[in-house]
């Protein structure tokens, strides 16, 4: 049985040092193995990890208060190309005022707040907000429908909904809807004064409220009120992406979302012990900063844990200023990367797949560091960013950095050090060995606490020893590193299960049989393709098909090319759907969802 990776070295985990050291204790009734110094830190020189958000927001701002800290879009209806730049403290003290308001209006630790919208300051800022307040975070995911937005909203029950101004024109016409479901009122952060009348008469501006008191504000700032709030208090709600049905809540404790604090920088000093360095080395680098601020290019929204547990968090641990965009394009990318002098790319592969092979991109540029996750990157991905810049260092977000990841670019890689995993049998759940091919089950610190306001997903998910079922389907080899064949269509980090396109498509009685496979994309890394077979006597048209799809399905999930076959299961190695067993079968992928950051 091989449930551990065996290639961590031990002086990085243990106590000689004290940089990474791994204990057990019980969390929720179960032993799990946990990140040791989780404490707020006493001086700049500590090490240990932040207790909550809160922590890491407020020691952030205090040690870079006057760097930049974001670069943003001004929110429409301002010029297209509008930009600003906050820093730590400009951010901080606009999230404090924003903290006042929502505090005499009784939000306290613990309650529920939902945050819409894109990237932006404003986003950023209403989270700071947030997370002063030790309020839990209901992170909506700016891509879906407002039929999802709604099913959102009312299983978690917020009692505020912070949003943007484009959110706004979606939610704001559904405001009695969301009433009568138990969601509190809708405020946007910006002018809606450009939105249709329905939207605006569901929608407050938030500049239009009344500032809270002077002692309000102090009072937060000085920590009041704030008894319960813990490592393992509840951080915020994330939600997947919703295949068969509607999305889930993931709901997150500081403890998990936090832990990249340790495993980020554990990863590297890793990656430099294998690339020939001395711990002594790797000790000092570790510990020394930069000589000039980073700069990273946040592509991938905030609502994500990719970025919020990865990008943003590290901006407070180590000072880093993001650039964000308002919507991804590559010239634009390009021209934000050399004015801001961004030297720190990652995201989805497809992000720093385009941006490689742009030929806007000066030919003398230079990248010191590339992070990538949230779908698979093209094998080669590795070996070219390092032929091109021989001194960056890729890496998957929470897998392989520098040498093991070039020569192994299809594997995920190693657990942290705080996870264990394990291959089952999908019958028997019997534990299977090395390079036996079965379920992928996890647990540790920084996985979900569990699908909020879902019981019986939590009873289907997580066992009573802790063991989350992935859904996905892999093995571990001889050196610990776990692998995942590809299982589903990942369009630019959107995971997309097959079921969830042959669902939708074969309720179209035309259809005799559908399959959903990945087409490639040189941006998005992943199209979706369909191929069908008809039922007899029926005659219908590629497009009419692609039309069916598009009313029915969520945006990524869209097919843009339909092949129609005339025996479609002679003509694929794969299982196409047929339409009178996949009416059955509506919720057999729905658990290969975010279970941890």
């Amino acid at each position: 049985m091989n449930t551990t990776s065996t290639k961590w070295v031990p002086s990085l985990t243990n106590d000689e040092y004290g940089m990474f050291p791994v204990e057990e204790m019980v969390l929720a009734g179960r032993r799990q193995k946990v990140y040791k110094n989780v404490s707020p830190p006493t001086s700049t020189a500590d090490n240990q990890l932040p207790k909550t958000f809160r922590h890491l927001l407020r020691e952030g701002t205090r040690k870079f208060a006057d760097r930049v800290v974001v670069s943003s879009p001004i929110p429409l209806p301002a010029d297209f190309y509008a930009r600003e730049e906050l820093t730590f403290q400009q951010v901080y003290d606009r999230a404090l005022a924003l903290a006042g308001i929502l505090r005499e209006r009784g939000v306290k630790v613990g309650d529920k707040v939902a945050l819409g919208g894109n990237n932006s300051a404003d986003w950023v800022i209403a989270f700071v907000a947030l997370q002063l307040l030790g309020v839990n975070g209901v992170l909506l995911n700016a891509t879906l429908t407002p039929e999802a937005q709604v099913h959102c909203l009312a299983l978690t029950g917020p009692k505020f909904v912070l949003v943007e101004e484009a959110m706004a024109g979606e939610i704001g016409p559904l405001a009695d809807e969301l009433k009568s479901k138990g969601v509190g009122p809708i405020w946007c952060w910006s002018s809606v004064k450009h939105l249709p009348a329905a939207a605006q008469a569901g929608v407050q501006e938030i500049s239009s409220l009344k500032p809270a008191a002077a002692q309000t504000v102090r009072d937060i700032d000085a920590g009041t009120s704030l008894e319960g709030l813990e490592a393992d208090s509840d951080a915020f709600i994330a939600f997947t992406s919703g295949t068969t049905s509607m999305p889930k809540g993931v709901l997150l404790s500081h403890r998990a979302a936090l832990h990249m604090l340790q495993t980020s920088p554990l990863i590297m000093a890793r990656a430099l012990l294998r690339n020939g360095r001395t711990l002594d080395e790797v000790m000092e680098l570790m510990n020394t900063p930069p000589p000039q601020q980073p700069c990273h290019l946040m592509a991938t929204p905030l609502f994500h844990v990719t970025a919020l547990c990865g990008g943003f968090i590290a901006q407070y641990a180590s000072g880093i200023k993001s650039v964000f965009m308002r919507r991804w394009s590559v010239p634009e990318a390009v021209k934000l990367i050399v004015a801001n002098n961004v030297q720190f790319l990652g995201g989805v592969p497809a992000v720093v797949q385009s941006v490689l092979q742009s030929p806007d991109l000066p030919k003398d540029w230079v990248f010191n560091r590339f992070s990538y996750g949230g779908a698979p990157p093209p094998t080669r991905l590795a070996g070219d960013l390092v032929k091109r810049w021989p001194g960056a260092m890729p890496a998957m977000h929470v897998g392989f950095c520098g040498p093991d990841y070039v020569s192994k670019p299809e594997a995920v890689g190693p657990p942290m050090p705080i996870n264990e995993i394990r291959i089952v049998d999908p019958e028997t759940r019997a534990v299977l060995p090395t390079r036996g091919f079965g379920i992928i089950e996890a647990r540790g610190s920084n996985m979900m606490k569990g699908y909020y306001n879902n019981p019986k997903a939590n009873i289907e998910t997580i066992n009573e020893d802790g063991w989350l079922d992935t859904g996905d389907m892999g093995f571990i080899d001889e050196d610990g590193d776990l692998w995942i064949p590809k299982d589903m269509i990942i369009r630019g980090g959107e995971n997309i299960a097959s079921a969830e396109v042959e669902y939708v498509v074969s309720q179209d009685e035309r259809m005799a049989c559908v399959a959903a496979v990945a087409v490639p994309d040189d941006v998005l890394g992943e199209l979706v393709g369909i191929a069908v077979e008809l039922a007899p006597g029926q005659v219908v048209s590629p497009q009419e098909i692609i039309d069916f799809a598009d009313a029915r399905l969520r945006y990524p999930a869209r097919p843009v090319i339909c092949v129609v076959f005339d025996e479609l299961r002679k003509s694929t190695g794969a299982s196409p759907t047929d339409p009178s067993t996949r009416r059955d079968e509506q919720g057999a992928q729905e658990r290969g969802q975010e279970g941890s950051p």
